[in-house]
């Protein structure tokens, strides 16, 4: 695909994985009816058994958040903190999100949320470090705040 398609399709709305509990989703998908309809496994075709299990996880993948992804737009690159480390773990988390959004196991999950919060830990850090850096500096040098 040419950078004019990838742009349009990264604007596009999806679903917000890192927004939801992983307790509201054991929640949910137990107030689900997991059984089939019918109670004769024989006369059900595997197509019957995999609609009914697809019609439940579309209607827990319902419940997860929109959000308009315009090309990490949260997440500003210009900031002063935002040093190399941090936006290699930006890189790893977008890309355990892609790949969570592509095939969706709770395997896949576990790794995004897990780069998340690598991410959420380093961007903080960071930020510390930088803030205390100019209040240390503040006395001597007052264009860095």
């Amino acid at each position: 695909p040419s950078n004019l398609e990838e742009n349009k399709a990264s604007n596009e709305e999806r679903r917000c994985w890192s927004k939801v509990d992983a307790e509201e989703i054991l929640k949910w998908s137990q107030e689900l009816e997991w059984d089939f309809q019918q109670d004769d496994f024989e006369d059900m075709s595997v197509n019957d058994m995999w609609s009914e299990i697809m019609y439940n996880i579309n209607v827990l993948t319902d419940k997860v958040p929109l959000q308009m992804n315009m090309n990490n737009i949260d997440i500003n690159y210009n900031t002063p903190w935002v040093n190399r480390s941090v936006k290699r773990a930006i890189r790893y988390k977008n890309k355990a999100w892609n790949v969570f959004d592509a095939c969706p196991t709770i395997e896949n999950w576990s790794i995004a949320l897990e780069k998340q919060q690598n991410f959420e830990k380093l961007d903080c850090n960071a930020r510390v470090k930088y803030e205390k850096k100019v209040t240390k500096n503040l006395k001597h040098n007052s264009r860095a705040f």
